[in-house]
């Protein structure tokens, strides 16, 4: 699967106790092995859950159904929820409710993405205490590095693509990118000043 040292790490994560919410992200293309990363960490963790979309849409329904806002005892310290992506075609109400739900687990919670974009609103609801994992995908990578140079309004050509992609993680990519932007603001400001001066 090529993923063994994630694996490793993200093992190592859950196996940190923790009283309030933790969420981790899986971002990786159908095949590159999400379910059967999921299925080796509840091998070691026997009280963690692992939910399908439809299960995790019926779990949530049955807690609204009984005016809770929260997980149903049995979901311990440790929820898996594969294709994750199937959820997010769901209407704003019941992802409004999912994220109020979530809010108020305090354990782990991993979830699994098929590609960045159908990731990146989940993301952005948490300001903290989250991890992104992309597991050995250069064309996921390759998405992430567009989807957050748009976002500093930056194009990247394929040279500066190649060379973002040795970035360890999403903490060091966004920190090349926006030295990439200051350095075309300066750029810009210096060509700016340059046509005032003619």
């Amino acid at each position: 699967m090529g993923n063994n040292f994630r694996i490793y790490r993200i093992k190592k994560w859950c196996s940190h106790r923790c009283n309030r919410l933790k969420v981790m992200i899986i971002i990786g293309p159908s095949g590159s092995g999400k379910t059967t990363l999921l299925h080796s960490i509840l091998a070691d963790y026997k009280s963690g859950t692992l939910l399908h979309p439809d299960e995790l849409f019926s779990v949530v329904c049955e807690q609204v159904k009984h005016a809770k806002l929260a997980f149903p005892p049995r979901i311990k310290e440790l929820l898996m929820v594969d294709d994750m992506d199937e959820i997010y075609k769901s209407g704003f109400e019941f992802k409004m409710v999912l994220y109020r739900i979530i809010k108020n687990y305090k354990g782990h919670l991993i979830c699994c993405f098929n590609s960045y974009e159908s990731a990146e609103e989940f993301i952005n609801m948490f300001k903290k205490n989250k991890k992104i994992v992309v597991l050995n995908a250069v064309k996921i990578r390759r998405g992430v590095i567009r989807s957050r140079a748009r976002r500093l309004e930056l194009d990247v050509d394929d040279n500066e693509i190649e060379r973002l992609l040795k970035c360890d993680d999403i903490y060091d990519l966004n920190s090349e990118l926006y030295k990439l932007h200051l350095k075309r603001q300066l750029e810009k400001g210096r060509k700016d000043d340059g046509d005032e001066g003619i």
